[in-house]
């Protein structure tokens, strides 16, 4: 079984370039519509809407805050900075690498 496992791998990697992760995920953002779209190797595509990213935004945002006042729960909070972060530099992209994007 081991033999047929690294033959799929070896095709996948001569393939694509790169090694086989199931959790490898294809992202784009589409600047038109403000959409991104997700594709995972198991379920197809996803589509998540502008106003569903702004919801998300919006709901990290708000945790944040909570958590600055509580003090509680640092490991989530900081979770939420990044998420609000990697968002933030989809939905607006540097154009200079030294511009900064306001959180």
């Amino acid at each position: 079984m081991a033999d047929r496992e690294d033959l799929i791998m070896q095709l996948y990697k001569e393939s694509f370039g790169k090694t086989f992760n199931k959790y490898d995920i294809s992202v784009r953002y589409d600047n038109r519509d403000g959409s991104l779209h997700m594709n995972e190797h198991r379920d197809g595509e996803e589509h998540f809407t502008k106003a569903q990213i702004e919801a998300a935004m919006k709901y990290f945002k708000e945790n944040i805050e909570k958590f600055k006042k509580s003090g509680v729960e640092a490991s989530r909070k900081k979770v939420y900075e990044i998420s609000v972060a990697a968002i933030s530099l989809m939905t607006h992209p540097q154009d200079d690498k030294n511009k900064k994007i306001v959180i």
